[in-house]
């Protein structure tokens, strides 16, 4: 490897793409709130993606988050259910936070998030 390369490789977090950058700076509970949206919107949106999330059986605590009221929590199992292990996975991969984390931050940030979401 000649040394361009290498000062290159040593200084390569200056040249990623702006959207990795700024997730690896963020605490989890903001990564998670990130991925979280990009979620909803590769799903066709807000809407879309709580009609996936009440087909799958949770439609009290959907209802909850889309309300006024107090927001229903769930827990990380539910939120497995909610979201399918590929989609975890992924969001895992691309955060860098492990699968059984980010379970637990994705049960904390959901409700919010949908409810951040709704009111946009």
């Amino acid at each position: 490897m000649n040394w361009i390369a290498r000062l290159l490789d040593l200084f390569s977090f200056k040249f990623a793409p702006a959207s990795t950058a700024v997730v690896e700076r963020r605490s989890e509970a903001d990564q998670a709130l990130l991925l979280l949206q990009d979620y909803f919107k590769s799903n066709g949106g807000i809407a879309e993606t709580l009609k996936g999330f009440e087909r799958a059986g949770f439609i009290g605590k959907v209802r909850s988050w889309r309300g006024d009221g107090p927001i229903l929590s769930i827990n990380s199992v539910e939120a497995l259910q909610l979201l399918g292990w590929k989609n975890l996975r992924t969001m895992s991969n691309k955060s860098g936070i492990p699968t059984d984390r980010l379970r637990e931050l994705i049960a904390e940030s959901l409700p919010v998030a949908v409810r951040r979401a709704c009111a946009a």
